[in-house]
């Protein structure tokens, strides 16, 4: 009988962007589940990957009581499919199935850590979180934190046994895809045309990709950008 692997994340566009290829890759080895909440994006999971998918709604936001729905639900979900492995990506996502796959006796309870909210937060918003991320880790048989820096804050902050962390490689979720991200002659001309559209011809360009909130160290980069250019002749 085939392995069954279930991989949970809160919102379906991280199925589809965070894990790209992984679960087609995995899937000719294992039978794949991909759970998150419902989106456009689960639909493409399922074609793109070839998985089974299954919409179930989790709040991105501290709900109490949509929370508690979402693990109601999840319980009722690994109770029907008898998984031998739950793997969670993103904090919510995290507590629910780690939770619901503790509570279910599944024997192998995997999490990716891949950022920390709780890490820029203060007085009770951070203790709560705070709480909410060791009973994750406590529910886990092993943590896969994406950074150096994710690993020494979950064991000296979080408290999380050393042994029950392990950083894939040199830090990473799902790798780096060359095929993708492969400096090719058209991909060079087209960024000296957009260089010389905006005049950055003879400048160091610094690239910020994400979201403009402070969870992304937008402040500590605007900082940097204030200090250096203040500091660097141009």
């Amino acid at each position: 009988m085939s392995v069954k692997i279930i991989r949970v994340t809160t919102a379906s566009i991280a199925l589809k962007i965070l894990l790209k290829d992984q679960l087609k890759f995995m899937s000719r080895y294992y039978e794949v589940v991909a759970v998150s909440s419902e989106g456009k994006e689960l639909s493409d999971v399922a074609h793109d990957e070839g998985v089974r998918t299954v919409a179930l709604n989790m709040s991105r936001q501290f709900t109490p009581l949509r929370d508690l729905v979402s693990l109601m639900k999840m319980i009722l979900l690994f109770k029907k499919e008898s998984p031998d492995v739950v793997h969670s990506h993103t904090p919510k996502a995290g507590i629910v199935a780690m939770l619901a796959a503790f509570l279910c006796n599944v024997p192998t309870r995997l999490h990716t850590v891949a950022g920390l909210p709780v890490m820029n937060k203060v007085g009770l918003t951070r203790i709560t979180l705070l709480a909410v991320e060791w009973l994750t880790c406590k529910c886990a048989t092993k943590i896969y934190p994406n950074s150096k820096g994710l690993d020494a804050f979950l064991t000296d902050v979080v408290n999380v046994p050393p042994k029950k962390l392990k950083i894939l490689g040199s830090g990473s979720s799902n790798g780096v895809d060359t095929r993708y991200f492969n400096l090719t002659p058209d991909l060079q001309e087209s960024s000296k045309v957009f260089k010389t559209k905006y005049g950055l011809d003879d400048c160091f360009v610094f690239t910020f990709i994400g979201r403009i909130v402070k969870d992304k160290g937008i402040e500590e980069l605007i900082d940097v950008y204030t200090r250096l250019s203040s500091e660097v002749k141009t």
